[in-house]
C-alpha cells in the first residue's frame, strides 16, 4: 500500500476520533497543534498528487 494514502487514511481517522472524543488523553492542546500542522503538509502532498 502507498504510505502516503495510508496516511491520509490514518489522519482522517484521527480527526473523526478527535472530533467525537475517542481519540485519548493524548488530545491535547499541544497534540491538536501537532496534528494540524502535521495534517496540513498531509493535505498540501495529497493536492500535488
Amino acid at each position: 500500500m502507498d504510505p502516503s494514502i495510508w496516511n491520509i487514511e490514518k489522519a482522517e481517522k484521527v480527526l473523526e476520533d478527535g472530533a467525537y472524543g475517542r481519540a485519548g488523553p493524548w488530545w491535547s492542546s499541544t497534540a491538536d497543534t501537532g496534528y494540524r500542522s502535521w495534517s496540513a503538509k498531509v493535505e498540501k502532498a495529497s493536492s500535488n498528487a
